[in-house]
C-alpha cells in the first residue's frame, strides 16, 4: 500500500469520506481547495441550516472569523444577515471589522448598533449603560463624530432609567465624559439636569451634600462656571446646617472633588478652612467608599473612554505630588502603575519605582511592571532582568485564569531559551499556588508547565505533579506536560506516545464523578471525571497534530486510525496532516486530505466548528 493511501485510508476508517448529502467536496473543489471553493462551502452550509435564527448566528460567526482573510465575502455575509440582527451581534460584528482595520464599515455597525438598542423594548439593564461602550468603539476607530452622536443618544434614555439615583449616576458619568472628549458644551444641560433632580433629594441629608460636591467636580471639568458656583454656594449652606458626621464627610468630599477636577491649590485651601489636612481629606473618602479614592478615580476616568487622557495624568500627578504621607503617596502611585500598564499609556513607566521606597509597594509595582514587559511588550527577557535585580518579596495575590503575575515571566523566558532563569521563576510561581492552598478555584498553571516540559525541565514538571495529591491536578499536570514536549518534538514513536497516554487512564477513574457544591445547580456541568476524560481524548488529537507538524507523517496517520472520531476536535489533527502533505510537497495528497474534511463539514458531523474549521483551512 501506498503512503498516500495509508493516510488516505486512515481517514475513511472514521467514515469521513462519504458525505451524507449529495455534494461532495470534490464538487465545490474540483481542483486546488482556494478561497472561492471554500466560501461556497460555507455558503452551502450556513443555507442548509433550518433554523432563521441559529442560520444568522453561524453566518455571523463565520464572517467574523474570515474577515481578516476574505473581506470581501465577509462583507457580503455581513450585509445579508444583519438586518434583523440584535445590537450584540451588531456590535460583535462592528468589533470584527475594526480589528481588520476597515474603519468605515466598522462606524456603521457600531451606529447601527446603537440605534438598535435604543429602539430595542426596555430591559432589566439600562440602556445608557450598554450605549456608552459603543461610544467608546467609536472613538477606538478614531470616528470622533460618531462618538458625540453616540453620547448625545445616550442623554434622552438618562430620564427613563430606572430610579433616580441611577439617573443621576449615570448622568454624572456622561456628563464627565463629555467633557474628558473635548465637547464640554454639550455636558451642560445634563448638569442642569442633574443639578435640579439633586434638588428633590432632602436637603438634611448626608447623600444630598456628596451630589453636590460630586456636581462641583464635573461642572469645573465641563467649564460650566455658573453650575459651580451654584453648587458651591448650595453646599455652604449645607454645611452650616448638617449633623457633624455628615459634615466631616462632606468637608472631606469636596476637598477631594476639587483636587480631582485638577484645582489642587483651591482644595489644599479648603481643606484649611475645614480644619483638615489635604491628606487626611482623601483617606476619609478612601473610607466612606471602602476603596482607595485613587483608584476610584482612575477608573472613573477610564470608564468607557479609550485610554487614560493626558489631561486625567495631568490632574492625577498634581494631587499626588501634593500629598505629604509616604504610605498614602506609594498608594497613589501603585495604582497609577496599575493605569498606566492597563491603558498601554507607557510614557514614564521606567521612572515609577524610583518613587517608590515603602517595600512593599515597591514589590506590588515590579510585580506590575513584570506583566506588563511580558505581556503587552513581549519581553521576558527585561521583565526577568528586573524581578532578579529587585528580588521582591513575594504577595500570594488571586491568579488570573490560572496564572499569576509572574507567570508570563517564567514561561517567556523559558520559550527564548533560559532554563536556568525561567526555572528560578517557575519556583516561584509553584510557591505562589502552594501558599493559595485555600482558593477553591486554583488550577494548574498549564502554559508554564507546557514551557518547563518543552525546555525539558523534568524535574520541575514533577514538582508541579507532586504538589497536590488530587488525581484530576495530577492528570492536568502530566497532559500538559506531554503537550509540551510534542509541541517542541521531544517525544518518542508512536507506540510510546499513546502508551504514555494509556498511563493516564488510571487517573480518570480516580476523579470525582461529581460537580462541586459551589457550582450552580441549575445547569449541567461536567464532573471532574467526565473533564478528565475529555482532556485525554482531546490530547490523542493534540498528539496526532504534533507528529504531522513535525512531518512524521506515517505515524501520524497510523495514530489517526486508532483515535475516535467522537473526540474532541478530531479535524485539527486532520487538518495537520494534510497541512504536512503541502510542506513535503505532497499537493495531491494534501487536497485530498482537505477534501475528506470538507466533506465532514458537509454532512454536518463538524456542526457549529464549522466557522472555525473553514477558517483554520482559509488561504
Amino acid at each position: 500500500m501506498t503512503f498516500r493511501k495509508l493516510c488516505l485510508l486512515a481517514l475513511a476508517t472514521l467514515g469521513l469520506g462519504a458525505p451524507a448529502q449529495a455534494q461532495s467536496a470534490v464538487e465545490f473543489c474540483p481542483a486546488d481547495i482556494d478561497a472561492s471553493c471554500l466560501s461556497a462551502v460555507a455558503d452551502h452550509i450556513i443555507n442548509a441550516e433550518a433554523d432563521p435564527t441559529a442560520r444568522r448566528e453561524l453566518a455571523l460567526r463565520y464572517a467574523a472569523m474570515l474577515l481578516p482573510k476574505a473581506p470581501d465575502h465577509a462583507t457580503r455575509l455581513i450585509e445579508t444577515y444583519t438586518a434583523n440582527a440584535d445590537w450584540r451581534s451588531l456590535r460583535r460584528m462592528a468589533d470584527a471589522f475594526a480589528a481588520a482595520g476597515q474603519t468605515e464599515p466598522a462606524g456603521k455597525l457600531i451606529w447601527a448598533a446603537t440605534e438598535t438598542l435604543a429602539e430595542a423594548p426596555p430591559t432589566s439593564r439600562y440602556k445608557a449603560l450598554d450605549m456608552l461602550p459603543m461610544a467608546e468603539d467609536a472613538a477606538e476607530i478614531g470616528d470622533m463624530d460618531l462618538a458625540r452622536r453616540i453620547h448625545g443618544a445616550v442623554a434622552p434614555h438618562l430620564p427613563k432609567e430606572r430610579g433616580r439615583h441611577i439617573t443621576l449616576s449615570k448622568g454624572l458619568r456622561l456628563a464627565r465624559l463629555m467633557a474628558l472628549y473635548g465637547w464640554p458644551e454639550d455636558a451642560h444641560p445634563i448638569l442642569e439636569t442633574l443639578y435640579q433632580t439633586a434638588k428633590s433629594v432632602p436637603q438634611d441629608s448626608q447623600q444630598y451634600g456628596l451630589l453636590l460636591t460630586h456636581l462641583t467636580s464635573v461642572s469645573v471639568l465641563a467649564e460650566y462656571d455658573k453650575l459651580h458656583r451654584k453648587a458651591e454656594n448650595d453646599i455652604s449652606e449645607f454645611l452650616d446646617l448638617a449633623a457633624p458626621k455628615a459634615r466631616k464627610l462632606v468637608q472631606s468630599s469636596h476637598v477631594t472633588a476639587l483636587a480631582e477636577a485638577g484645582r489642587v491649590e483651591d482644595a489644599i485651601g479648603r481643606a484649611r478652612e475645614y480644619g483638615l489636612s489635604f491628606d487626611t481629606a482623601i483617606q476619609n473618602m478612601s473610607s466612606l467608599l471602602f476603596q482607595d479614592t485613587s483608584m476610584l478615580f482612575l477608573e472613573t476616568e477610564s470608564d468607557y473612554f479609550p485610554r487614560i487622557s493626558d489631561d486625567t495624568l495631568r490632574r492625577y500627578e498634581a494631587m499626588l505630588t501634593a500629598i505629604e504621607s509616604p504610605a498614602l503617596k506609594a498608594v497613589f502611585l501603585q495604582n497609577l502603575a496599575r493605569h498606566i500598564l492597563t491603558e498601554r499609556h507607557d510614557e514614564g513607566i521606567d521612572t515609577l519605582l524610583d518613587r517608590v521606597t515603602d517595600p512593599r509597594q515597591r514589590s506590588v509595582l515590579v510585580f506590575q511592571l513584570m506583566l506588563y514587559h511580558a505581556d503587552e511588550r513581549k519581553d521576558a527577557a527585561t521583565a526577568a532582568d528586573l524581578y532578579f535585580s529587585e528580588m521582591p518579596s513575594l504577595i500570594p495575590e488571586v491568579p488570573s485564569l490560572g496564572q499569576y503575575e509572574i507567570s508570563l515571566t517564567a514561561q517567556g523566558v523559558l520559550e527564548a531559551g533560559d532554563v536556568e532563569r525561567g526555572g528560578q521563576l517557575a519556583d516561584v510561581v509553584l510557591r505562589l499556588w502552594i501558599a493559595d492552598h485555600k482558593n477553591r478555584h486554583r488550577r494548574v498553571d498549564r502554559a508554564l508547565v507546557a514551557a518547563l516540559a518543552a525546555a525539558g525541565d523534568e524535574d520541575r514538571v514533577t514538582m508541579w505533579s507532586e504538589a497536590s495529591d488530587d488525581p484530576g491536578h495530577k492528570l492536568d499536570v502530566l497532559a500538559w506536560s506531554l503537550r509540551g514536549q510534542a509541541n517542541a518534538g521531544r517525544f518518542g514513536n508512536k507506540d510510546i506516545i499513546f502508551g504514555q497516554l494509556e498511563d493516564l487512564l488510571p487517573l480518570i477513574s480516580d476523579t470525582k464523578d461529581e460537580p462541586p457544591a459551589y457550582w450552580p445547580k441549575d445547569r449541567p456541568n461536567p464532573t471532574p471525571r467526565e473533564m478528565a476524560r475529555n482532556t485525554v481524548n482531546s490530547l490523542r488529537a493534540d498528539m496526532v497534530a504534533a507528529l504531522a507538524e513535525h512531518d512524521r507523517l506515517a505515524e501520524a496517520a497510523d495514530a489517526f486510525a486508532e483515535i475516535s472520531d467522537n473526540e474532541p476536535y478530531p479535524w485539527r489533527a486532520q487538518l495537520a496532516i494534510a497541512n504536512a502533505f503541502a510542506r513535503t510537497a505532497n499537493t495531491q495528497e494534501a487536497t485530498e486530505a482537505k477534501r475528506v474534511i470538507l466533506d465532514k463539514a458537509l454532512d454536518g458531523t463538524i456542526g457549529e466548528q464549522m466557522p472555525a474549521m473553514i477558517n483554520a483551512m482559509h488561504p
